[in-house]
């Protein structure tokens, strides 16, 4: 089982609960988070909370933290992989009651980088492909999947990674296949399993990716985008039985 529905009580990363952490070039908060169902057949991953979702946990409805400002992209998104109808409520997703789906991150806190000749504060973008390749940041990645994607539940069989830059896809792959010893298999350029589950990689639903229309509009024969899209989709298709029982 994952984490019940809410905010998660663990502070491995901090020296204790609640705390934030600065470095010279990094933030980090602990604020880690589940939503929806603690059991599910499909997880839906972000990388990290962002200002508008940081901003909502503190000042808003727990049900309205996740993905706060883009649920309507993140429905666009799961209609296009077969994982809702267009007649769902995309926001009832996000409650305990739900027993199908589940939200998180991949850092289930929030970290942002802050740029040493700006000095403003990123959060996405170059940040994220940063965050594997240096130390502080990478702690936080491996030691969030081993807490909460090393044993899974019985009933998981789909993981949605947002995001489609190739080397967020070979980052994440190449973490998958540290934590399960080697088991992860190649299936597409955007998919790969273990013995019990998918991952496929479909577009960030942020207002700030440029490359969300291409990723949901461009026809495959003309697109990178859209091939990626194709292939997102004929991954998620092979579990056929699945999409059945969630979308009949």
């Amino acid at each position: 089982m994952f984490p019940s529905h809410g905010r998660i009580n663990c502070s491995l990363c901090f020296p204790s609960p609640g705390k934030m952490v600065s470095t010279r070039s990094w933030q980090f908060r602990n604020d880690p988070t589940h939503f929806g169902s603690a059991n599910p057949q499909v997880l839906v991953l972000g990388f990290s909370k962002g200002p508008t979702q940081v901003k909502a946990y503190d000042n808003g409805p727990f049900e309205e933290v996740a993905f706060a400002g883009s649920r309507e992209r993140l429905k666009k998104i799961l209609l296009t992989l077969g994982l809702l109808h267009e007649t769902e409520n995309i926001d009832l997703k996000f409650r305990e009651e739900e027993k199908e789906l589940a939200f998180a991150s991949l850092i289930r806190c929030s970290i942002a980088r802050i740029d040493e000749k700006t000095l403003k504060v990123i959060t996405g973008g170059p940040m994220i492909l940063k965050a594997f390749q240096e130390p502080e940041p990478k702690r936080l990645i491996t030691n969030c999947a081993k807490q909460f994607l090393e044993s899974l539940p019985v009933r998981l069989r789909l993981i949605v990674m947002l995001g489609v830059q190739d080397g967020y896809i070979s980052e994440c792959r190449k973490l998958m296949n540290e934590l399960y010893q080697g088991q992860i298999k190649s299936i597409n350029p955007v998919a790969y399993s273990n013995s019990q589950m998918m991952f496929v990689h479909a577009t960030h639903p942020s207002p700030q990716n440029g490359w969300f229309d291409k990723w949901t509009s461009c026809p495959a024969a003309t697109s990178l985008l859209g091939q990626k899209r194709e292939h997102a989709k004929e991954a998620v298709s092979r579990i056929s039985g699945l999409l059945r029982e969630m979308t009949s």
